[in-house]
């Protein structure tokens, strides 16, 4: 099954940093540029052609493949860099030595389906502009992470 998500992924964890280190922020970053992002949230959407959908949540994306893996008893092989992510997510992530991928990802979803293509095609007319195929589930059970072709696995949440 092909894995695509909704959208950039930790917009609710990077709303939340920038209200909690607002101080810390504004040594580096301008007023405007933190404002923005405490505006960040999620928008929610359905599943537009015949797929399961996964809210992400708390844990991040990282928790929700997890979850998905666990639950459907099977692995999966993910490219981090096609992961949707916000510019802010990323700089804030960097200062505060946090991982985006395990920030708050409220409405953000998580769809499993047949034919990826098809689906990402659906929710960009819907405007989810940054919807985008990350990866596909495998039947052994690894959950593989891949950067810039190293390979690495997914540890357990709350094991990071």
């Amino acid at each position: 099954m092909d894995i695509v998500i909704s959208g950039p992924v930790g917009l609710e964890g990077t709303a939340g940093l920038a209200e909690k280190y607002r101080m810390r922020l504004a040594e580096r970053y301008s007023a405007a540029y933190i404002r923005r992002a405490e505006a960040f949230r999620s928008r929610e959407c359905e599943a537009p052609v015949d797929c399961e959908a996964l809210l992400c949540g708390a844990d991040g994306i990282c928790g929700t493949l997890w979850r998905m893996a666990e639950e459907r008893g099977c692995g999966f092989r993910i490219d981090l860099r096609s992961i949707p992510l916000m510019q802010e997510t990323v700089e804030f992530c960097n200062l505060l030595d946090l991982d985006p991928y395990r920030l708050d990802s409220g409405n953000c979803r998580l769809f499993l389906c047949k034919d990826g293509a098809a689906l990402l095609w659906a929710l960009k007319e819907q405007g989810f502009e940054d919807a985008a195929i990350v990866g596909h589930t495998t039947k052994d059970h690894k959950k593989i992470l891949l950067y810039d072709g190293i390979e690495r696995h997914l540890t357990p949440p709350g094991r990071e």
